[in-house]
């Protein structure tokens, strides 16, 4: 009885450890541990995470000619956020002298 109280005090501390390391260097957001009532595992849930890939025709502003593509990636706890960063990646790609012209996601 005793071996399996000091097992679940092990578990139990290792998830605190973890959790408090991945709120120290993870994203923002709660993560939360739980043990069942044996004791011998406990599941960690972290934050959603998302990766957004985008594609961008690039259009040059003199003419209106599209001359290349661009892609663009970006990550985030919420897609809008994701989708977000991955239109900024693209667009800090374009030249001067052009721009994004109807960016979708792939």
């Amino acid at each position: 009885m005793a071996d399996a109280s000091g097992r679940r005090r092990i578990v139990r501390s290792a998830a605190v450890a973890a959790v408090a390391l991945l709120g120290f260097l993870g994203p923002v957001g709660s993560a939360t541990a739980t043990a069942d009532d044996s004791g011998s595992s406990t599941v960690l849930t972290l934050p959603a995470r998302w990766t957004v890939d985008v594609k961008c025709p690039v259009e040059r502003l003199s003419d209106g000619a599209i001359v290349d593509v661009v892609y663009g990636t970006g990550t985030g706890s919420t897609h809008n956020s994701a989708k977000k960063n991955a239109l900024k990646d693209a667009n800090d790609q374009i030249p001067r002298g052009h721009r994004a012209h109807h960016c979708r996601e792939i």
